[in-house]
């Protein structure tokens, strides 16, 4: 028997064949749609900012320091601002998921750069969001201080520059005025006499002089001596006190504890509140893996189940093929979320929301399975079209790897059509943390109901008809 032969007998063989082509056009081509633009991803990102300054006095009000930096902030990272007028305020923000973190300058933060004090700013992340909006708040901390470093010590040069005293400045306070430097004129000395070294001031000026209650007295001229002679007379003295030191006997000295050296503290502090904590790094990847794991697992039982109760339908009464259709996955689902939870504690979370995280992930899976055959029992095979790029472009509309509002713009009708972020919302809820009432129950109960009642329809519609044309052509046969 040769190849076409055998191709011809086993159908399975042509599916081999075919399958390797399939699963290569649709991953490329529903992974390089559905990808998603960094640049748009960075610039749907929101960090919160927190003015507490309350500035340095002026004739003109408080100077705020902080307001420079916010603006130079705001020219210079590739996100966008938002302002807060307190921190609670946003904290709430942040624990929503409206923004990806916050910062928080305090009420002395002009001062403390005015005086010299270290300069400390508060920033506030969490990892209950989006991989990537986690990422950008975690490394938020590192990169503020090194640019906040630099720009207090910029400020803090350019208030320490000294400024000319010679006349008033607007408030009343006197100029700084720089004095020349002069020398004071000596006597001639005889024709070959070594001349000694004089002493150069520098006359005060005339508004400095008044200050310090009079003029200066005159400059008077050092004695001159021979540098041979003060040598020569000093050595006798240096040597006799080297024979006396040698001829004490000194006591051993003790070697000192080693003492770490003494590092002046940091122009600037940046401390991090955690909003919540992930478990650890596997965590963050853990509501990615199960949602897409429900949809595959959906997409994958769907077909086998269309498949199998396909012929029943000539054989069976509608109610059992229907019957099947809405309890198989119903249980399959129990079964495989039973076993993803289990993973995903054992390696990832620990236990600690683990009855909660299986309920809902078993809700949410079945509601999915439900909605799938339902479109296998509606279209056939044509309910390829509907769940194949569903299953692929929900990674990218569920806000499990980067904000939603990252998503291409054309995809963005599905999100209105399912609810496809607060599902995801739900399960980094009950892996991280989150919000009171951010486990979108009731979503996840209607998309479960609605996947219920459409599969029943179409398999009742469906069926009928099916039955209608079996009829008609028995009696054409007949």
């Amino acid at each position: 028997m040769n190849l076409a032969e055998l191709m011809r007998s086993q159908p399975i063989l042509r599916g081999a064949l075919i399958a390797p082509t399939m699963v290569a056009l649709v991953f490329v081509l529903f992974n390089l749609t559905s990808a998603i633009d960094p640049a748009k991803a960075t610039a749907a990102l929101k960090v919160a900012t927190v003015n507490l300054d309350e500035g340095l006095p002026t004739p003109a009000g408080p100077f705020r320091l902080a307001d420079q930096i916010v603006s130079g902030l705001r020219a210079n990272l590739p996100f966008a601002l938002t302002l807060e007028p307190t921190e609670d305020a946003a904290r709430h923000d942040l624990d929503q998921g409206w923004v990806s973190a916050a910062v928080v300058f305090p009420a002395d933060f002009s001062r403390a750069i005015a005086e010299g004090r270290p300069v400390t700013v508060r920033v506030l992340n969490s990892d209950h969001l989006s991989v990537m909006e986690t990422q950008v708040g975690n490394a938020l901390p590192g990169q503020l201080q090194s640019a906040l470093t630099i720009a207090v010590g910029a400020m803090r040069a350019a208030m320490a520059v000294p400024v000319p005293l010679a006349a008033k400045t607007p408030n009343g306070a006197p100029e700084l005025e720089a004095a020349a430097v002069t020398e004071t004129p000596r006597a001639p000395e005889p024709a070959g006499t070594p001349q000694a070294p004089v002493v150069r001031v520098a006359p005060a000026p005339a508004p400095i002089a008044a200050n310090l209650g009079g003029p200066k007295p005159p400059a008077v001229p050092v004695p001159k001596v021979e540098v041979r002679e003060l040598a020569d007379a000093m050595a006798p003295l240096i040597a006799r006190a080297e024979a006396q030191a040698a001829a004490v006997p000194q006591p051993p000295v003790a070697a000192p504890d080693a003492v770490a050296p003494i590092r002046p503290p940091a122009p600037v502090q940046v401390t991090v509140a955690k909003l919540h904590a992930a478990p650890g790094y596997r965590a963050l990847q853990a509501p990615f893996v199960l949602s897409f794991a429900g949809w595959m697992s959906g997409m994958i039982g769907g077909v086998l189940l269309f498949i199998g109760t396909r012929t029943m339908l000539n054989r069976e009464s509608i109610a059992a093929v229907a019957a099947a259709r809405i309890g198989i996955p119903i249980v399959a689902s129990g079964f495989a979320s039973l076993v993803a939870v289990l993973l995903v504690a054992s390696v990832a979370t620990g236990w600690g929301n683990f009855a909660e995280l299986f309920a809902y992930r078993w809700l949410l899976t079945a509601g999915i399975a439900a909605f799938i055959i339902a479109a296998f029992a509606l279209l056939g095979f044509a309910g390829f079209l509907v769940t194949v790029p569903l299953v692929f472009y929900q990674g990218a509309l569920g806000g499990a790897l980067a904000p939603s509002d990252a998503a291409p713009a054309w995809l963005s009708w599905l999100n209105d059509a399912v609810p496809l972020p607060a599902l995801t919302t739900g399960l980094r809820t009950l892996l991280i943390g989150g919000p009171e009432g951010s486990v979108p129950w009731g979503a996840a109960a209607v998309l479960l109901a609605t996947g219920m009642l459409a599969t029943w329809l179409a398999t009742v519609v469906v069926g009928r008809f099916s039955a209608r044309n079996a009829k008609g052509m028995r009696r054409e046969f007949t």
